[in-house]
C-alpha cells in the first residue's frame, strides 16, 4: 500500500487529470517522432547533406544530446517545477526543428538536431508529473500507458519518415516537429498544475559539466564503433575518457551535500534492479525491431529471410507495436500497489517465450509477425515496468532525476546491444549470388535468437531472487507525498 504525507499540490478534478494525461502523451509522442522520423528518411537527407555518413550525424546528435540532458533536465524539474522544464524543453525542441528546417548548411542543421535531442528529458518529467498528480495506487497504470504511447508513436514516426523520404521532402519532417511543438507549450503551461511549494535548493554545477560530456563521450564512442571498429583510437579515447570522467563524477556525487543525481540512491533494491534490467533489456529484448526488420527483408536463402520490401516489413511490424500498446497499461494494472517486480518477472518470461518461438518458427511471414508480438508484447511489459520498480525506491522529489537517469542507461546500453546483435548475426554468414552481399545464415539469426532468451532469462531470475526489504519500502513510503488527481 502507498502511504503518503501532505499534498504539495492542489486537488485536480477528474477532467482535469485526464487532460493532463492527453497532454502529457501528445508530448512524448512529439519526442519519439522527432527520433523516429529522420530514421527513415535517412536515405533521402543523405542525397542533400553529402552522403550517407554525413547524414547519421542527424541520428548521433539527436541521441548523445538525449542520453546527456534526460538526468540533469529531470533533476531540473524535480528542482524548479516539472511543468516549467518540461514547457522549456518543448519550446527548445521546436527552436532546434526551425533551425534544422530553415538551415542549408550541415553543422547548423546538426546544431538543431543538438537543441531537439533535450526531448531526452521529456518522459522522465512526465513519469513525475504523473506520480503528481495520479489518485493514489493509479499512477503505474497511466505511467504504463505513457511508455506505451511513446513506444506506438515510434511505428507512426517510421511511417511519416517513409513518407516525407518518398515525396523527397525531407524539411517537412522539422517543419511538423516545429508546428507541433509550438501548439503544445501553452497547453502544457496552461493544464498541468504548478506545484505550491518550490524547492529549488542548490543545483550541482560541476555534476553536470562533468556528467553530461562523459555520457555523450561514451555514447559516440559505441556509435562510432560500427564504422571504426573497437580497435581505432578515437573509440577508445572517448569511452576510455567518457568512463575516467564518470568515475570522478561519481565520486563528486557522494561527496556533495545536495548533488545532481544522488548516487546513494542506487544502493536501493529497486532502483539498482530495475537499471540492471533496464541495461540487460536494452541489449536484448529492445533489439526486436533490427532483428526482425532484417530477417523480413533479407532475400530467401539456405531456409531463411522473407524478402519483403521495405515498405512491406514496416507494415507487418504494425501488429507488433499494437501488441506493444495494450501490454505496457497491463504492466502498469500489474505494478500497482509496489508490484513493479512482478511486471518485469511477466514482461522477461513473455520475452523468453515470444524469442523462443522465433527460434523454433522463422520460415513465413505469418510465424515471423506472431513471434514479433510475442516479442513486443513481453519488452514492453518490461520496459513500463522499469520506470515503475524504480519509483518505488524513489523519494517523490527526486522522481524524474532518477527515472532520468535510467533511460541514460538503457541509451548507453542500446549502442552495445546493437554492437552485440551485429557480431552475433555476422558469427555465421552466407554470400548472396550475384551480389556478393554477405547476409547472416540460419544458424547466425537462431544464435542471436537463443543469446536474448537466455538474457530474459535472466531478468526474471534476478528479479526472482532480489526481493525489496520491507524496512526499506516503509521508510520510502514515509516521504511520499500524497498524490493529488480527483479520480
Amino acid at each position: 500500500m502507498n502511504s503518503s504525507n501532505k499534498a504539495d499540490h492542489a486537488p485536480v478534478t477528474k477532467a482535469r487529470f485526464y487532460a493532463i494525461m492527453v497532454v502529457l502523451m501528445l508530448t512524448e509522442i512529439l519526442g519519439s517522432l522527432g527520433h523516429t522520423m529522420v530514421i527513415t528518411a535517412l536515405g533521402t537527407v543523405a542525397k542533400d547533406v553529402g552522403g550517407i555518413t554525413n547524414a547519421t550525424w542527424l541520428i548521433t546528435a539527436f541521441a548523445l544530446s538525449g542520453a546527456a540532458t534526460a538526468a540533469i533536465g529531470g533533476r531540473l524539474g524535480d528542482m524548479f517545477g516539472r511543468r516549467l522544464v518540461l514547457t522549456v524543453i518543448i519550446g527548445l525542441m521546436g527552436i532546434g526543428s526551425l533551425i534544422s528546417v530553415l538551415s542549408h548548411d550541415l553543422m547548423w542543421i546538426i546544431v538543431g538536431r543538438v537543441f531537439q535531442g533535450v526531448a531526452g528529458a521529456v518522459l522522465p518529467l512526465c513519469y513525475g508529473i504523473t506520480r503528481e498528480v495520479a489518485a493514489p495506487g493509479k499512477a503505474p497504470v497511466w505511467i504504463g500507458l505513457l511508455t506505451g504511447a511513446y513506444s506506438f508513436s515510434s511505428a507512426i514516426g517510421y511511417i511519416l519518415g517513409g513518407h516525407y523520404a518518398d515525396i523527397g521532402e525531407w524539411r517537412g519532417i522539422f517543419w511538423l516537429t516545429t508546428i507541433a511543438a509550438a501548439l503544445l507549450v501553452a497547453p502544457i503551461y496552461l493544464i498541468v498544475p504548478a506545484p505550491k511549494v518550490s524547492r529549488p535548493g542548490r543545483f550541482d554545477f560541476i555534476g553536470a559539466i562533468l556528467f553530461a560530456p562523459a555520457v555523450a563521450a561514451i555514447l559516440y564512442g559505441i556509435t562510432a564503433s560500427k564504422e571504426r571498429g573497437w580497435h581505432d583510437s578515437l573509440v577508445l579515447g572517448c569511452v576510455g575518457m567518457g568512463v575516467l570522467m564518470l568515475v570522478v563524477w561519481w565520486f563528486h556525487e557522494l561527496r556533495d551535500s545536495d548533488p545532481l543525481i544522488d548516487v546513494r540512491l542506487l544502493r536501493r533494491r529497486q532502483i539498482w534492479v530495475g537499471n540492471v534490467c533496464g541495461a540487460l533489456s536494452s541489449i536484448g529484448m529492445m533489439q526486436l525491431p533490427v532483428v526482425a526488420l532484417l530477417l523480413l527483408q533479407q532475400p530467401r536463402m539456405a531456409g531463411i529471410g522473407l524478402a519483403v520490401t521495405g515498405y512491406m516489413a514496416g507494415i507487418l511490424k504494425l501488429p507488433s507495436n499494437v501488441a506493444s500498446l495494450f501490454a505496457a497499461p497491463v504492466s502498469g494494472w500489474i505494478s500497482q500497489q509496489n508490484r513493479g517486480r512482478e511486471a518485469m518477472i511477466w514482461g522477461a518470461l513473455v520475452g523468453v517465450a515470444g524469442w523462443g518461438w522465433l527460434y523454433f518458427l522463422h520460415d513465413t511471414v505469418m510465424e515471423v509477425v506472431i513471434g514479433t508480438c510475442i516479442c513486443a508484447f513481453g519488452s514492453s511489459m518490461l520496459l513500463a515496468s522499469i520506470p515503475n520498480l524504480v519509483l518505488e525506491g524513489t523519494p517523490p522529489d527526486r522522481s524524474s532525476e532518477v527515472t532520468g537517469l535510467t533511460g541514460v542507461v538503457r541509451s548507453m546500453f542500446s549502442g552495445i546491444g546493437a554492437q552485440t546483435m551485429a557480431l552475433l548475426l555476422a558469427t555465421s554468414q552466407m554470400i548472396q549470388p550475384g551480389t556478393g552481399r554477405k547476409l547472416p545464415s540460419e544458424a547466425a539469426y537462431k544464435t542471436t535468437f537463443l543469446f536474448i532468451v537466455i538474457v530474459s532469462a535472466a531478468i526474471a531470475i534476478l528479479c526472482i531472487l532480489v526481493k525489496p526489504r520491507r524496512a526499506q519500502d516503509a521508510d520510502i513510503a514515509s516521504k511520499q507525498v500524497q498524490p493529488v488527481a480527483g479520480e
